[in-house]
């Protein structure tokens, strides 16, 4: 089944009522029309094509498009094809679910203006299902081909063990959709043999379009293809692919019932596959991966369908290559009352919207909604009344659709402690411009710079930059003092972390090196029983903290095997702390661009606790990967100290607000661990997400990430 986000695919075209007296109870008609015309049956791909239905005043369809695969006019549940369904509500223009009612007022029926629809070839059944009293009607139209199409994308589908020809390969859907054109949807179905045509009109000649198969169950969906359409282009195949792994659970609400409809969402965290999404069926859902679709992967609830309603449940980040047949359950909160934000542009009324973002760290929950101009610039978030005082607000600066406009950003960071029922403000003011050029090393590749971000960060505040085509980025921060860094999928860093003040504009000098990581080291820890803690790491590094490269590979719990990826450099590589059991010493090698594989196994032995343990003290301050990593509901953080020392170790958010005090206090020489319950300096759960751990021991700070999995 292909659930659509029709809100961000269909836009409103034309406003079109029909001529129908409102109903007065339930659903007794469902009315298409074909350009206009409601007497139509028939259409051809790019026609315009709307509908209505009557309701109870107030009340909502549920709408379902059927494809009618045996041509009979009428939806034979298990032999025709669901393809979408949405609600609308009467009077409700938004769209947030799905196509709005064209009428603002509540009057009984639901008018849904005309789209611009490419709908392959077929018999297509409406059917509206009135919310209130459960009772529907349904109408149906013929699509035929768009004759002489001036573009199509023709190509094949293959799945394992089913060659062609066979019926599993019929009639699957694809679809071809771009951001350019949100009105318009175009797609095809394939025969037995896999083959489909997707044609596409003159409105859609030289745009960009993402070419989608369809979910199937049980079976890895192929990633989109991302094409220009230009005249006939051929051979756009797909190949599904065998499951290798999943990530499933259960998506209900706070009372524990069930979310019939939406979809749940997977997108890799860095390069890799596109992204992937599935249908939510009697509130369970599960996605499916293939064997080289193994990485970090962010998993989420679509907020279509779910806003206003509901909170939707905040996202989680899951690693597929270290944790396996992964479940994630979501729960939604229902909404019972408001906060309200007001957004202003250096103190005056704002001539943007603005995409605003209400969090519960206790829910690990959010809503959005988009703020107005002028003076309706306050806009109600309606949020649940179970979280008293722990909502967050912020701008979305990750919005393309409602982007911060250059220079500005938000006064004061972001705001904490909002309780349902508060107003606050959003002033955006002029920023201090920070601009300089990530350099790349010699002779190494030239990185995707959009899969490139700069992050500065102090507590309470942290902003991101993206560099253009060159390697230049530009950040618009407060004064103060920010650890800045530099992310990037293969490439390491150098410095990893780099500490300035900004009091003033400044451009260049920063010096940030990007080093492709083009070396593989592996190997096994021994001596150890498995299996393994989950999220013990071998690091590695050529300096101290924050000077020279630092990485990290992950340790695989049922086989005690780890790899990392180096670049070239003077290479000291840590195996890591293990209860009860003394680690070797670290390999120390040089690696050139030369090298593309070195392997060595650690081998542990037992720790001697009647013995002396003065050789074993450690020579130098040092900060473990905490473990396990994910976590949940608790983690373990090591730290080492060569000489009894004051230390401090603090957690942070990603949006650098302080969360918890874990260490404040003199600690003897030795190594050292200390347990992170997953709550914040409150005594509530933190959300699931990215953290960060801050170790300061004499001169000396060391700062890491770590990810609670929920």
């Amino acid at each position: 089944m292909n659930h659509c986000k029709w809100s961000g695919i269909f836009g409103l075209l034309i406003m079109a009522i029909f001529a129908f007296q409102p109903g007065i109870a339930a659903t007794d008609y469902v009315v298409i029309s074909v350009n206009g015309d409601t007497s139509a049956t028939s259409a051809f791909q790019g026609d315009a094509i709307g509908w209505s239905a009557d309701c109870a005043i107030g009340s909502a369809i549920q709408w379902e498009i059927y494809l009618d695969i045996d041509s009979n006019n009428s939806i034979d549940i298990g032999s025709d094809k669901l393809l979408f369904n949405f609600t609308t509500v009467d009077g409700d223009i938004s769209g947030n679910n799905g196509p709005g009612d064209s009428d603002p007022n509540p009057d009984g029926m639901i008018v849904v203006s005309p789209l611009i629809l490419g709908f392959a070839p077929g018999y297509y059944i409406m059917s509206g299902t009135d919310t209130s009293d459960g009772v529907g009607a349904e109408d149906w139209f013929a699509m035929n081909a768009l004759l002489s199409p001036p573009n199509m994308f023709t190509g094949h589908v293959t799945v394992p063990d089913y060659p062609a020809p066979d019926p599993l390969l019929k009639n699957i859907w694809i679809t071809a959709e771009s951001d350019s054109l949100g009105m318009q949807m175009w797609t095809g179905l394939t025969d037995d043999n896999g083959y489909f045509e997707i044609n596409i009109g003159n409105a859609g000649t030289g745009f960009p379009f993402r070419i989608t198969p369809e979910n199937l169950p049980g079976i890895v969906a192929p990633a989109p293809r991302n094409l220009t359409a230009n005249g006939q282009i051929d051979n756009v195949d797909f190949d599904y692919m065998l499951p290798y792994d999943s990530v499933y659970g259960y998506v209900e609400d706070n009372e524990g019932t069930s979310i019939e409809n939406g979809y749940v969402w997977a997108r890799p965290r860095f390069s890799g596959p596109g992204e992937k999404e599935t249908s939510i069926n009697s509130g369970q859902y599960a996605i499916y991966f293939g064997d080289a679709e193994l990485g970090e992967w962010e998993i989420g609830v679509g907020t279509e369908g779910l806003i206003p309603d509901y909170m939707a449940s905040q996202n989680f980040t899951i690693n597929n290559s270290i944790d396996h047949e992964i479940q994630l359950d979501f729960t939604c909160y229902l909404t019972d009352t408001v906060i309200y934000v007001r957004v202003t542009e250096m103190g005056a009324e704002p001539v943007h919207p603005y995409l605003i973002q209400a969090q519960s760290a206790l829910l690990h929950c959010f809503t959005e909604g988009v703020s107005g101009i002028g003076s309706n610039n306050l806009i109600a978030l309606r949020v649940s009344s179970l979280d008293p005082d722990g909502y967050g607000i912020q701008l979305a600066f990750w919005s393309d659709q409602y982007p911060i406009p250059e220079g500005y950003i938000i006064e004061g960071g972001y705001i904490y402690n909002v309780a349902p029922g508060d107003t606050v403000t959003i002033n955006l003011v002029s920023g201090i411009k920070v601009q300089d050029t990530i350099q790349v090393a010699p002779t190494d590749p030239i990185p995707d710079w959009n899969q490139v971000f700069v992050n500065f960060w102090t507590p309470g505040k942290s902003y991101n930059a993206t560099p253009d085509n060159n390697g230049i980025f530009t950040a618009y921060v407060e004064s103060g003092t920010y650890d800045i860094a530099v992310y990037a999928p293969r490439y390491l860093s150098l410095p990893v972390m780099k500490t300035i003040h900004v009091t003033a504009d400044t451009v260049g000098g920063i010096g940030l090196l990007l080093n492709y990581a083009h070396c593989h080291f592996g190997g096994h820890l021994t001596g150890v029983p498995l299996p393994l803690d989950s999220g013990l790491m071998v690091s590695a590094q050529t300096a101290d903290w924050p000077d020279g490269y630092h990485t990290s590979g992950a340790v695989d719990p049922v086989t005690g095997a780890f790899d990392l990826y180096v670049c070239d450099g003077s290479w000291s590589i840590n195996p890591p702390f293990i209860p009860g059991y003394s680690a070797p010493g670290p390999i120390n090698s040089v690696l050139s661009n030369d090298d593309c594989l070195f392997e060595h196994d650690f081998d542990y032995s037992s720790t001697d606790l009647g013995g002396d343990r003065t050789e074993l003290l450690p020579t130098a301050i040092n900060l473990s990967q905490n473990s396990p990593n994910p976590f949940n509901p608790a983690t373990s953080i090591t730290f080492a100290l060569p000489v009894r020392s004051q230390v401090d170790l603090n957690i942070y958010n990603l949006l650098g607000q302080e969360i918890r005090t874990l260490v404040n206090g003199e600690f003897a020489a030795g190594v050292h661990s200390v347990v992170w319950d997953g709550t914040d300096q409150s005594g509530h759960a933190a959300a699931t997400g990215i953290y960060f751990y801050r170790l300061t021991a004499g001169e000396k700070t060391i700062i890491k990430k770590m990810i609670l999995l929920k």
